[in-house]
């Protein structure tokens, strides 16, 4: 305990040499008493009187276009950047409060340095995130914030640190755009450059994704200290549009008048010499001026106003310390104590810390609170500005200061407080190897693990620095350090920590969690085949737990079926299985299931495969436990639905794994779900929105650090560009695709990249090149025994062959898709092996018949195919008007879907008939205005013009909020319009049929 009566020190009082005859007039006195009055409160700075906001003429205009852009609907930011004390928070407040009374809603946020281990501290204090608040939304938020018992919590190495941070950024980014449904809103985060990462995080999201919304996000912040992750902000922010405001100190006039301002006289020679000591900072020039009001250092004679001979301390901190000394003793040493815990604290702290009861330190406190030094702020206290804070604390002895922490922490952790917030006074009191402080830092990283993996590492770097090398918890807290690490984005940094742990001797207990740290680290970052090495080397230790057994075993199965090789792939699973029931564990079945369906396929027996992924999902629905379901079995199922071309139903599937994810909060499969979603609409040749969810998938992938398959959605890109024709966006396509297939290895559906690089090689006029690459293609799936691609891959090796006139290979191909469609026995894979016959023998009829199978499946753009191979084949034969109606068809199909490739090669046929379509209006949609829009983005923007919200959007539609985001997105730039309230207009124009 540290009673007040041991508080040994004082602010120490620079020496000074003032004149005693000099007095100062009462009306100065009063008017600085107002001064404090009127600038109190940390939503305030004291730069001038309330009244009037010298100098800042051109500042405010900027700050007030901003906001006004804000108001006519546009999504705005804006940084406002200056050194501590020269009126950003005065210049901003000026400002909203003008907005405040025209009906906008402003909601006010404040970052502290002693807090930047509270996650999401600025954005949940900005917004109200109280779990008693009368909002379900908010509350429903501040318990996922301040703990949920159903939310990730203390595993440390857990995989599924990042879900719960995720789940509050997506909820506060729609609870702000609620909030922009009814008003404007202006969020304003007060010095920055203390926030925590999550709220970071959170301004990013905002400032990308509230696009046409009437909100805007003001932050102010010092141009120094800058952290890592505030310069990547601060450069996404400007990319974006934000609007930098850099404030500098007052011009000379400027500096001049504000002193005049403040005492109601013309500053002499004397008080002008003083003035420029202060480098144009107002809140410099306010202090000076009450320290030579206080100190009796300034006379008035007439209308002007001056000082004679008197020696002030050089900076601002000294300044502010030593006007202090006008309070009585307890007053300082509670005030000195305060500094510790904060620029803003709770009476309860500063009495457990002090060991004294409230009723005492509000006596003491009652002269700073009449000052105002201190103010109320919400439920704490705050002192007037951070450097009234900081001048303070700065004056304490360093052993004094480190005995405050140290005791502030060991009281607090008596009383009952969070982890985080004992955490940090031991941070700056504890000494090496002081194991309670250890222990709480690991306590407070697992508290903040599954909200900011970013503060857990923090934590964790301070408690490995306290234990030193010879502690013994010293592994452990390095395993849980790495692992916050990865989480947290700096996945390089961790993995390199996680090997350097195994490749030294190391405690046992951490060596299965540290390999399967390691292993989920990089299958999440798309590297398969080294994720599975880790596994199965982890597998290889004695002494597991069947529960881990069974887990490694599912985690390997998955990993070699991802990287393709399927024969390991099928005995990990078999073996999973077999340890899944053993252990009861649900997940490991779940996940041995899934690989097993998925090999099901590839052999051909696509209603079997089916079957196993519906056992799967049965086993996840019916678990006693959530585990089963991180991997949600519906999303295969979905795959494997799509496979068998029930679009209708894959599309349920692909939905009841999007609301699981969300209930559960899980980030992995977020990417592939969004490109499960394009493959569907590729397949069904809704190739606008089948690119519009690759696009939301790779944000999203790059948001959340998920890179598994994300090769396929790029040769989905690049599958559609060629079709369309846009050789050069395919070709960016493949390099990406291949860019990553080169940094994480071998994975699954790297067929797709190679059978699309193939089709560019054909566009391009390489015709051998392409053969070439779809044959080697071919032939790896051959040796494997994959029967399932034959039918995607089929007929263009067979047209390929034909062009290089190899019949009898076209012959055998063809041969072999109708294997596979006998097993496979779906239409869409009866009208491959059907097209694949046709052209290699030349049969019109089987051509014909293809093109009646395809009509049964929701295949579009292979129905197109075989209805131009059908044409072509029949205008040889003579039979021009059938030939002449499957060839318009194959154009109509086509030119739905923008493949301008196959429809320019489908119109030349029917000119070589002698048939001129005429016009026909545009057949490639224009660059801008509403005929621009796709019908997603039609709908989208509709529903979007009748007040619903992204998520309102999203379940109307069946997508993701992300995927309405894209839309919308989409529909701004070919509108040429920035707000939602410019798209009412333009809907309703439409509506009434004005253009």
């Amino acid at each position: 305990m540290i009673p007040l009566e041991t508080l040994s020190w004082r602010p120490r009082i620079v020496a000074e040499t003032v004149t005693p005859d000099i007095r100062v007039p009462p009306d100065i006195r009063e008017r600085m008493t107002d001064r404090r009055r009127d600038t109190a409160g940390p939503s305030r700075s004291p730069s001038s009187d309330a009244s009037t906001l010298v100098g800042r003429d051109a500042e405010m205009a900027v700050v007030r276009d901003v906001l006004a852009t804000a108001c006519a609907g546009f999504r705005s930011t804006v940084l406002v950047e200056g050194e501590a004390g020269i009126g950003k928070s005065r210049l901003v407040e000026e400002a909203l409060s003008e907005m405040e009374r025209g009906g906008s809603l402003v909601v006010r946020g404040w970052a502290r340095e002693p807090e930047r281990d509270r996650p999401f501290g600025a954005i949940g204090d900005a917004l109200g995130l109280r779990p008693d608040s009368r909002d379900p939304e908010r509350a429903a938020l501040a318990r996922l914030l301040h703990g949920d018992p159903d939310a990730p919590t203390a595993g440390s190495l857990s995989s599924q640190a990042p879900e719960l941070r995720f789940r509050l950024v997506e909820g506060i980014v729609d609870l702000v755009e609620r909030l922009a449904g009814a008003a404007p809103v202006a969020l304003l985060l007060e010095d920055l450059h203390w926030a925590d990462d999550a709220t970071l995080l959170v301004v990013e999201q905002l400032a990308r994704r509230l696009k046409g919304l009437p909100v805007v996000v003001l932050a102010t912040l010092r141009p120094a200290p800058r952290g890592r992750a505030l310069d990547r902000l601060v450069g996404i922010l400007l990319a974006t549009g934000a609007t930098r405001l850099e404030v500098g100190g007052l011009d000379p006039p400027s500096a001049t008048d504000l002193v005049a301002g403040l005492v109601g006289a013309v500053p002499g020679p004397g008080l002008r010499a003083q003035i420029e000591r202060a480098g144009g900072n107002p809140l410099y020039l306010g202090e000076l001026v009450e320290a030579l009001v206080e100190e009796g250092a300034m006379a008035v004679t007439g209308e002007t106003a001056d000082v004679r001979a008197a020696t002030l301390p050089t900076s601002l901190g000294e300044t502010v310390v030593r006007r202090l000394r006008f309070l009585d003793d307890e007053a300082l040493d509670v005030l000195s104590a305060a500094s510790v815990l904060g620029t803003a604290f709770s009476l309860d702290d500063l009495a457990v810390m002090l060991d004294t009861p409230a009723t005492r330190l509000l006596s003491a406190l009652r002269e700073p609170l009449r000052a105002r030094l201190v103010a109320e702020s919400g439920e704490r206290l705050a002192f007037r500005h951070d450097l009234v804070r900081d001048a303070l604390y700065a004056d304490l002895p360093l052993t004094g200061r480190r005995a405050l922490h140290l005791q502030a922490a060991r009281l607090l952790a008596g009383a009952g407080r969070r982890p985080v917030d004992v955490a940090r006074h031991f941070v700056l009191g504890a000494a090496q190897g002081d194991a309670e402080a250890i222990d709480w830092l690991s306590r407070a990283a697992r508290d903040a693990a599954a909200r900011s993996p970013e503060v857990a590492a923090q934590l964790l770097q301070a408690a490995v620095r306290l234990a030193g090398p010879d502690h013994p918890r010293r592994d452990v807290l390095e395993a849980e350090l790495a692992a916050a690490l990865v989480w947290s984005g700096s996945t390089l940094d961790g993995e390199a920590r996680l090997r350097a742990i195994l490749d030294r001797a190391h405690a046992p207990e951490i060596d299965v969690p540290v390999r399967l740290a390691l292993a989920q680290a990089l299958f999440h970052d798309g590297r398969g085949q080294a994720a599975v090495e880790e596994v199965e080397r982890t597998m290889e230790l004695p002494a597991l737990e069947p529960l881990q057994r069974g887990r490694l075993l599912a985690e390997a199965a998955l990993g070699r079926l991802w990287s393709g090789a399927l024969d390991q792939a099928r005995v990990h699973a078999g073996n999973a299985l077999t340890a899944g029931h053993l252990a009861e564990d649900d997940a490991a079945v779940c996940s041995a299931l899934a690989v097993q369906s998925w090999l099901r396929q590839a052999e051909g027996d696509t209603s079997g495969a089916i079957a196993i992924a519906e056992r799967a999902v049965e086993v996840a629905e019916s678990s006693r436990t959530r585990e089963a379901s991180r991997r949600p079995p519906q999303l295969l199922l979905g795959l494997l639905l799509i496979e068998g071309d029930q679009l209708d139903e894959a599309g349920k599937a692909f939905d009841a794994a999007r609301r699981i994810g969300e209930d559960l909060g899980t980030v992995w499969d977020l990417p592939a779900f969004h490109w499960a979603l394009g493959l569907s609409h590729f397949v069904a040749g809704d190739y606008d929105d089948a690119l519009a969810e690759v696009e939301a998938g790779l944000d999203v992938s790059e948001e959340v650090g998920t890179r598994l398959q994300m090769v396929w959605a790029q040769a989905i890109e690049a599958h559609i560009r060629i079709q369309r024709d846009d050789l050069h966006a395919a070709t960016a396509a493949l390099e990406a695709g291949e860019r990553e297939l080169a940094r994480a290895g071998p994975q699954a559906k790297t067929d797709w990249l190679l059978w699309a690089r193939a089709l560019l090689a054909e566009a391009q006029g390489d015709t051998e090149g392409a053969h070439a690459i779809l044959r080697m293609v071919w032939d790896a799936y051959t040796a494997l025994g994959v029967v399932s691609e034959r039918r995607a891959l089929g007929p263009d090796l067979v047209r390929l062959s034909l062009m290089r006139g190899a019949r009898s290979e076209a012959e055998a191909v063809a041969g072999a898709v109708q294997e596979a469609a006998e097993m496979i026995a779906t239409p869409g894979a009866r009208g491959a092996a059907l097209r694949c016959r046709g052209l290699a023998s030349g049969d019109a009829g089987l051509l014909l018949d293809a093109v009646r199978a395809y009509r049964e499946s929701p295949r579009r753009m292979e129905l197109g195919h075989a209805c131009e191979d059908a044409g072509v084949a029949l205008a040889r034969a003579g039979r021009r008007d059938q030939a002449t109606a499957l060839l318009a068809e194959a154009v109509d199909v086509y030119e739905a879907s923008g493949a301008r490739r196959p429809a320019k090669r489908a119109e030349a046929a029917l000119r070589d008939l002698g048939v001129r379509r005429g016009k026909r209006g545009a057949r490639r949609r224009p660059a801008t205005g509403w005929a621009a829009l796709t019908d997603s983005e039609q709908t989208a923007a509709r529903l979007a013009a009748e007040g619903l919200t992204n998520r309102q959007i999203a379940g109307r539609l069946f997508v993701s909020p992300r995927t309405v985001e894209t839309h919308l997105s989409h529909t701004f730039a070919k509108l040429g319009i920035g707000s939602r309230v410019e798209l009412a207009a333009t809907v309703a124009r439409q509506s009434a049929g004005v253009s």
